[in-house]
């Protein structure tokens, strides 16, 4: 199972509808079904497919925090 997927969300899919509720649950693109990531959460950032995160709607993933010389740094939503 993916590290964000709860029990009764599909371990693999190849779209967003494939994990149930898509307000809360996305479809990476390593094919694992991801929860989208709240307020202050960790979003974005150089990871393996299954680790993808990103924010729920309304939320933009914000860099500006990151030190401009570390590469492939998550933001925060």
């Amino acid at each position: 199972m993916s590290p964000s997927a709860s029990p009764s969300v599909p371990e693999t899919c190849t779209k967003d509808a494939d994990c149930g509720d898509v307000s809360e649950y996305f479809c990476s693109a390593g094919d694992t079904c991801n929860a989208y990531s709240g307020p202050e959460e960790s979003c974005g950032g150089y990871t393996a497919p299954e680790y993808e995160k990103r924010c729920e709607a309304g939320l933009v993933c914000d860099y500006s925090d990151n030190d401009p010389n570390i590469a492939d740094l998550p933001g925060k939503c």
